[in-house]
């Protein structure tokens, strides 16, 4: 597996907590090697352009696993110049 840099520039010491935690998540997730073999065959044809929806199809093997809301924070004042 390659390696990928996440740039986190923006985000909240909170917000990179997360992201780090659903990395660990994913790691662990792709070390499983006793997966059901209908699992392994059985991804969605259909492909939404909606990530989250995608994320959720992705790991819905994964039934009794609850990912909580993320509060956002407030828009900022988009740059003048």
């Amino acid at each position: 597996m390659e390696n990928k840099v996440i740039d986190v520039s923006g985000l909240s010491p909170k917000q990179i907590a997360i992201i780090t935690e659903i990395v660990e998540t994913f790691k662990l997730v792709a070390q499983q090697t006793n997966l059901p073999q209908d699992y392994r065959q059985a991804e969605t044809p259909t492909k939404s352009l909606n990530l989250a929806e995608r994320i959720k199809q992705r790991f819905a093997h994964l039934e009794d696993v609850e990912i909580p809301e993320i509060p956002r924070d407030k828009m900022r004042t988009p740059p003048q110049g």
